[in-house]
């Protein structure tokens, strides 16, 4: 080594490269890697490993997108992932209101009496779950969304509807649900009252059943509400004390890679249906007392009640538990309608017409195939009922009206018979409808 060459940092630099000060800056740097404990190669090999990762990851994930494997039932997995993390992060936004933190619709929910209200879309809900247009809330004075009820005349039969949002008619005008048009099909002497509320339960229908008992009903028609299932569903996250992060961020990364879902799916399967399954179970231990209540209060007054209940647009149906309560109590439930979706010409007049009318519309089913990116055809497949409702819950005008020719014909057949008839020439005559 010459005299002019020195060694920095373990490196020999030759005279002539004293003087070049890039020299002295990658002298630096290499020193302060050695002293961080990496070696150039070390870092070197990190880099193109995790370039390559991605690039792998990538090439996957657009593979599996434009493969689209699994079919119709990887979509649904899709789906179900998604509805679990867009509930989740809307939870989590609702965090402060009281009505999240401690869920009191178990109990009657109240609503002011003669107000008018105009109810305007939820744009903070899930896509699918939102209402797709304001709609107006008029109250009576017994603050129920109905015309006014007075006392009772001679010669009336009155039939009372009850239940969640769904007869409440969220989405739809007072005149487009299907009590009101239920209305129109039963005999003259026959009034419906609908005395439903959002959110309400079973348990908060069993507390409302004391102040229409007031009223005088001659029957009751009882709307299973999907409340009984969205309150047990969060009654678990609770119990585990909330929405577990760990799991909510790790949902929303596996929700958004279509091929670590596809991995998901492969391994393990669709949990939803397990999940669906126990909380069902859940539901009918939860919910057996309050129903039995209210099923014992109508019989000592001799009001038979029947019971009717929808599905959601997915096709799945949520009233099971309540319809295997009336089946054992046969001494006050007169029985259980399960309204079909899948015979609508039946039922429905001008159905061609309608239905071509209906699928001209961009509904909710579009939007969530577009929000989510799903394949082309997945809405079809995802909501099978789309035609017939607003959102995944509530139905639209066409589906009020499906509901109300196969409502009315069972009221017809099942309840009407337990109820003495009064003579027409006797019968009052019916209120007017709701102008709304």
């Amino acid at each position: 080594m010459s005299g002019r060459d020195v060694v920095a940092n373990g490196m020999r630099i030759t005279g002539a490269q004293i003087a070049d000060p890039s020299i002295e800056r990658r002298t630096r740097r290499n020193h302060w890697i050695r002293r961080l404990g990496f070696r150039r190669p070390t870092v070197v090999r990190a880099f193109v490993s995790v370039a390559v990762s991605i690039v792998v990851i990538g090439l996957l994930e657009v593979t599996t997108r434009a493969a689209e494997p699994g079919g119709e039932r990887f979509v649904r997995f899709l789906f179900h992932a998604k509805l679990v993390v867009d509930r989740w992060r809307f939870l989590e936004r609702k965090q402060a209101d009281l009505y999240l933190e401690n869920k009191t619709l178990d109990s009657a929910p109240t609503m002011r009496p003669n107000q008018v209200d105009v109810e305007e879309p939820e744009w903070d809900m899930p896509v699918f779950d939102r209402s797709p247009r304001p709609f107006v809330v008029r109250t009576n004075a017994w603050g129920f969304r109905e015309r006014p009820i007075p006392d009772k005349a001679p010669g009336r039969r009155r039939v009372f509807v009850f239940g969640d949002s769904v007869p409440f008619g969220k989405g739809v005008r007072a005149r487009e649900r299907y009590s009101t048009l239920m209305q129109n099909l039963l005999p003259a002497d026959v009034e419906v009252f609908n005395v439903a509320k959002m959110g309400i339960t079973t348990r908060g229908m069993r507390q409302e059943l004391e102040t229409v008992l007031t009223l005088e009903p001659d029957a009751i028609l009882m709307q299973v509400s999907s409340n009984d299932l969205d309150q047990t569903l969060w009654r678990v996250v609770k119990g585990a004390g909330g929405p577990n992060r760990a799991l909510y961020i790790a949902m929303s990364l596996l929700s958004n890679s279509r091929a670590l879902s596809y991995a998901t799916f492969t391994i393990v399967g669709d949990p939803w249906y397990e999940k669906i399954a126990r909380a069902k179970k859940r539901v009918r231990r939860d919910y057996r007392e309050p129903m039995e209540s209210f099923l014992d209060a109508c019989r000592k007054r001799g009001i038979p009640v029947a019971v009717v209940f929808t599905p959601l647009a997915t096709g799945v149906y949520y009233g099971d538990h309540v319809a295997n309560i009336c089946a054992a109590h046969r001494e006050s439930c007169v029985g259980s309608l399960r309204v079909r979706f899948d015979d609508p010409e039946r039922w429905i007049a001008d159905w061609p017409i309608k239905r071509m009318v209906a699928e001209a519309t961009v509904d909710f089913a579009d939007e969530t195939q577009a929000s989510y990116g799903f394949p082309e055809g997945s809405a079809d497949t995802l909501f099978p009922y789309r035609l017939f409702f607003d959102d995944i819950v509530h139905p639209s005008t066409l589906g009020h009206e499906l509901i109300a020719a196969q409502a009315a014909a069972f009221v017809e057949s099942t309840l009407l018979p337990r109820i003495p008839r009064i003579p027409a020439d006797t019968a009052a005559p019916v209120l007017p409808l709701t102008p709304e």
